[in-house]
């Protein structure tokens, strides 16, 4: 007991010195992390880091690193020429990936592969309207169902863009006749990866 007594101021200014140390370390984490550069790997870069993700060398690259409508949309709109225009073939995704440049089918055949192979729900719509001189033609879209949001993916111009895509399929036509002020007469779903759209089962709207 006098052991202890005589002890005791030593034992207790360890202690607190421990406690303040330790206070010090965690209310400082991010401090600690930041200044250590060795902590970092070599030749890490973040900006390195960012272009990579949207520069798949092969298509097995793309189809682990775009498993997002919004990393698919990014690298083609970054790296590839989109035609604004329809066609009833379109290349397979290999094709489309080592070529660069597409038009509607190609694009719409290509995002939903590398989508449907990333476990995302993705279809492609295509749909006939009539224009305001009363000209039939088709239109190509891909749709996309994400956690619990369903988006199709237009090409406007050069640029491809993502919509909401409502709740149904008439969602997403009506949608898209006040969008883009057209008379849709009827629409057809296309298994994801199509390449030949002309034996669609159309239905009338």
């Amino acid at each position: 007991m006098d052991n202890f007594k005589k002890y005791f101021p030593f034992i207790l200014i360890i202690f607190f010195v421990i406690i303040s140390a330790l206070f010090y370390i965690f209310s400082k984490p991010q401090k600690i992390f930041e200044e250590d550069e060795n902590l970092r790997p070599k030749n890490f870069n973040l900006e390195t880091q960012k272009e990579r993700v949207l520069n798949p060398q092969d298509l097995k690259e793309a189809l682990f690193q775009l498993n997002t409508s919004q990393k698919v949309v990014a690298f083609l709109n970054e790296n590839f020429e989109l035609i604004d225009r329809e066609a009833d073939r379109s290349l397979e995704p290999a094709e489309f990936f080592s070529s660069k440049k597409g038009n509607r089918a190609d694009i719409a055949t290509f995002i939903s592969f590398v989508l449907s192979q990333n476990e995302n729900f993705s279809t492609i719509i295509r749909y006939q309207y009539l224009t305001q001189d009363q000209s039939e033609k088709i239109k190509t879209l891909t749709l996309v169902r994400e956690k619990d949001a369903t988006l199709f993916i237009d090409l406007e111009g050069s640029k491809l863009k993502i919509y909401p895509a409502g709740n149904s399929i008439i969602d997403l036509l009506e949608f898209e006749e006040k969008r883009n002020n057209v008379k849709i007469i009827k629409y057809s779903a296309f298994n994801y990866g199509t390449t030949d759209f002309t034996k669609g089962d159309w239905l009338n709207k």
